[in-house]
């Protein structure tokens, strides 16, 4: 009986948001594969007093950022230090449309400048990120031939 609740919108946007955050639990082995080893997991910002949380769930091959802030004002260039990684791909946002916020939902990719990712946070709102340590592409070998021959 409480599926009839789904037809007002807040049910509805809650339960598209339940649904993506299962799904990506299944899809993301970072965020199960070491539960019971302290590998698994490492606080990145958990200052008492700031109302913004933020740390790694680390799997054998993959390591995803999360970032959560609890305060009732939103968090604008909110940086964390992220050393060995190049980029952060947004693979959810509590703020996304289909969850009842105001973002278009877009997969982004965020370049970590310096060991740092910056980004606003909305208040009450978290983000998940899939992190990546690829470095820019090597030159191809051919373009590399191609500028020796015109030298």
């Amino acid at each position: 009986q409480d599926w009839d609740l789904l037809k007002y919108p807040v049910h509805d946007a809650f339960h598209a948001y339940m649904k993506q955050l299962c799904n990506l639990y299944l899809n993301t082995p970072a965020l199960y594969e070491q539960d019971f080893n302290q590998d698994g997991f490492v606080w990145l910002d958990c200052k008492e007093g700031n109302c913004i949380y933020a740390f790694l769930r680390c799997g054998k091959r993959q390591t995803v950022l999360a970032i959560f802030n609890f305060a009732d004002v939103p968090c604008e260039n909110y940086t964390v230090t992220l050393e060995k990684f190049k980029f952060a791909k947004l693979i959810m946002d509590s703020n996304w449309e289909q969850f009842g916020g105001n973002i278009l939902e877009t997969p982004k990719e965020y370049k970590i400048i310096q060991n740092k990712l910056s980004l606003n946070m909305e208040q009450f709102s978290g983000k998940l990120f899939i992190l990546d340590k690829k470095k820019e592409q090597p030159e191809s070998p051919r373009n590399s031939v191609d500028r020796k021959d015109k030298k």
